[in-house]
């Protein structure tokens, strides 16, 4: 909605569900609300981290890493995503047909790519894994708890995929 006035076209004329309805499907919106919405998650963390008076790189867990961790982890990603598509088209399936639209949309296309392949998954990670996770296993729900509540809150965001 922040951007649409920029993006959309007749976007004055739209009203607030018909913009999140274009934006959705529009490329370049989505990357600059991607863009955007992951400032303000990083800031609004770092805040409430600063907060509790603990320090970002113990409460996210962020830990160095090896060379070869990531060349280990790297290939067990291109492992499960041939997979992950053996499947998706043994079943028939195209849970990716609405990034088609996304892409035909975006201009520049790179900013597209910029936000799918870096924005997303930083906000992901510093939401899911960093931020609700951390919270959440120090609470009641414990580890397990938090993982299963992480995980549901996870997937149904990313319904769209089929």
């Amino acid at each position: 909605v922040l951007f649409a006035p920029w993006v959309l076209q007749d976007a004055a004329n739209l009203d607030i569900a018909e913009k999140v309805l274009q934006g959705s499907e529009n490329g370049t919106l989505m990357s600059l609300s991607l863009g955007f919405t992951l400032a303000m998650v990083i800031g609004c963390v770092y805040l409430f981290i600063r907060f509790k008076n603990s320090r970002i790189k113990d409460y996210l867990a962020l830990k160095p890493f090896t060379w070869y961790q990531l060349l280990q982890c790297s290939a067990l990603l291109i492992v499960l995503n041939v997979i992950i598509n053996l499947v998706t088209v043994w079943l028939g399936r195209e849970p990716m047909i609405f990034m088609d639209n996304l892409a035909e949309s975006a201009h520049p296309r790179w900013l597209l790519v910029l936000a799918m392949v870096v924005f997303a998954p930083i906000y992901e990670e510093v939401i899911f894994r960093g931020f609700m996770w951390t919270g959440l296993a120090s609470s009641k729900l414990g580890m397990w708890g938090a993982s299963v509540l992480t995980s549901i809150v996870f997937a149904v965001i990313h319904m769209q995929y089929g």
